[in-house]
């Protein structure tokens, strides 16, 4: 089964596409191609788009009509990603430690430092952080992984209970904790 009959079995079946589009918008700001004010109505256009199921269903559709439909949706040249991702077998493995330091007004700076192998050079991937705090509040934000190693510091309102690293098995990768 081709990428794109793959999508449009998720697309027919009401599922998918909207994390799949949500993947494509976020990996477009990382190049540059979308800026984060973008994220609303590009998601809904994800979420609403049918263009592929009317222009694709009873056909036999490749990647690169798929891939046609995502640079007509959200601009831009969208190679890089189906390099990486579509047409590439390598899985990154990902080695994360963090480190916490309170601060004296009761929040902490979270460092967070990402180790990328196994995959090409101008491989880009977009990693989750999701933040635990006391009371059941989380909140997430994410590193962009474009060299082998990244180093992201950010300031949190409160200490942190637990810093997850990929919530929820959100990226394909061999992900290790340092």
């Amino acid at each position: 089964m081709s990428l794109v009959n793959l999508v449009l079995y998720h697309l027919v079946s009401g599922a998918g596409w909207f994390s799949c589009g949500m993947y494509f918008v976020c990996v477009a700001i990382l190049d540059g191609v979308l800026d984060e004010r973008d994220i609303p109505r590009y998601s809904t256009r994800m979420l609403n788009n049918q263009s592929v199921v009317k222009e694709y269903s009873g056909k036999d559709a490749g990647t690169a009509d798929f891939q046609r439909v995502v640079e007509k949706d959200a601009p831009g040249n969208w190679s890089y990603f189906f390099n990486a991702w579509i047409y590439d077998s390598a899985i990154p493995t990902l080695r994360w430690s963090q480190k916490i330091e309170p601060n004296s007004t009761g929040g902490a700076r979270l460092t967070v430092t990402v180790k990328r192998s196994g995959v090409r050079d101008d491989f880009i991937v977009l990693a989750p952080v999701q933040v635990e705090f006391d009371g059941n509040r989380t909140g997430t934000f994410f590193i962009p992984i474009r060299k082998n190693e990244e180093t992201v510091t950010q300031e949190l309102p409160a200490v942190p209970r637990k810093v997850v690293f990929a919530p929820d098995h959100s990226l394909l990768a061999n992900i290790k904790r340092e």
